[in-house]
């Protein structure tokens, strides 16, 4: 089970399902169709000190 609280968040959640199931340049496709620049991939937070999933 995959959740998200807020709107950004959740909008977070759904380019990482897509890159789960594709890769991070469809991500990047879509964060640019979106104008959204904010996810990151393969990150599990975006806090100062983020933590990449291995």
């Amino acid at each position: 089970m995959i959740t998200a609280g807020g709107v950004s968040a959740a909008l977070d959640l759904g380019l990482y399902v897509v890159e789960l199931f594709s890769d991070a340049e469809t991500v990047e496709q879509i964060q640019q169709a979106m104008d959204y620049p904010y996810y990151n991939s393969n990150l599990l937070n975006h806090s100062n000190n983020p933590s990449k999933i291995e």
